[in-house]
């Protein structure tokens, strides 16, 4: 799992998967029957303070503490935008 706490979930029930973010500056995709991780995303350099997702679209959005709105797409297992929040 995570190696700190968990900051936001999203769980598409029906698909049986959920994407969590982490205050680890991860993302992680979990197969909820059985109840393990599929993948991991990193790219933050701080903490992760969002989260949405459309998991059935396979994409989601993580904002950090570094500023950075990132898109990513879970098919191909990466980051695909990259924006900064921060003003400069």
């Amino acid at each position: 799992g995570h190696a700190s706490d968990i900051s936001g979930a999203v769980a598409d029930f029906q698909a049986s998967r959920a994407i969590s973010a982490s205050d680890d500056s991860t993302l992680r995709l979990w197969d909820l029957a059985e109840g393990c991780c599929l993948l991991v995303l990193s790219g933050h350099t701080e903490r992760i303070i969002a989260l949405a997702a459309d998991l059935a679209e396979e994409v989601a959005w993580s904002l950090a503490r570094d500023g950075m709105l990132k898109q990513w797409d879970l098919r191909s297992q990466s980051c695909v935008q990259s924006i900064s929040m921060d003003g400069t």
